[in-house]
């Protein structure tokens, strides 16, 4: 008996170790060369870094357990989880929850691990954008990611959400889009312009909404 429980306790210590590597390389990158990477925090959040450490404890009789790693204040209150979720579920909210979250979501994606908002968050916000009826309010958020995409990967994947909104006959999503010209400007080719944009552009000089008209000249 006493062999057996010997056992369970280095099974239960190894498999905490592993939750724990799995952890620095979700933040990391799957970069670890040694056992000793894995002593340094990288990329992994603050307020996780006390429960991170328990996890990898050298002494395994010493590390922490599942249960009390969800109850660190990173997982019980993690502003990412919120998002991911809330992108997930976005047909399911209503507009009022919509327009909150996208208000607030350019500043909590500086927060959030690069390779996640590349690989995760952009992904969902094309999602939203497509199916989630969310039309221009994606474009903050979709366009200080953007800034760190490729040439290539933003011609491809943010340019024609761009050509599709300003074909919109909403006036504010218009609006946005002559306001931040300068942001996306560089990666429009001739042919974007003429094709998809420039008849879009010139109907704003007779807008009948004067804000509107004033950016389009600017």
């Amino acid at each position: 008996m006493k062999y057996v429980c010997c056992i369970f306790l280095f099974l239960r210590a190894r498999d905490i170790w592993f939750i724990g590597t799995l952890i620095w390389e979700i933040f990391n990158g799957n970069g670890a060369t040694s056992a000793t990477s894995y002593r340094q925090l990288g990329s992994i959040p603050r307020p996780l870094s006390a429960a991170y450490g328990d996890l990898i404890n050298p002494n395994p009789s010493l590390r922490s357990s599942f249960d009390k790693l969800l109850e660190s204040p990173f997982i019980q209150n993690n502003s990412l989880v919120e998002c991911l979720l809330f992108l997930e579920e976005i047909q399911l909210k209503d507009p009022g929850e919509k327009q909150t979250f996208f208000t607030s979501l350019p500043d909590k994606v500086d927060q959030f691990p690069s390779h996640i908002n590349e690989r995760k968050v952009l992904p969902l916000l094309f999602n939203a954008y497509e199916f989630g009826s969310s039309g221009s309010a994606v474009l903050p958020t979709l366009f200080k990611l953007g800034k760190r995409l490729s040439d290539s990967d933003y011609k491809k994947r943010i340019v024609p959400i761009i050509t599709k909104l300003f074909a919109s006959t909403d006036r504010m999503t218009r609006f946005r889009l002559l306001q931040q010209l300068d942001i996306y400007v560089e990666h429009l080719t001739p042919a974007v312009v003429n094709d998809d944009i420039f008849s879009h552009i010139c109907s704003g000089f007779t807008d009948q909404e004067p804000a509107i008209r004033e950016a389009t000249v600017k």
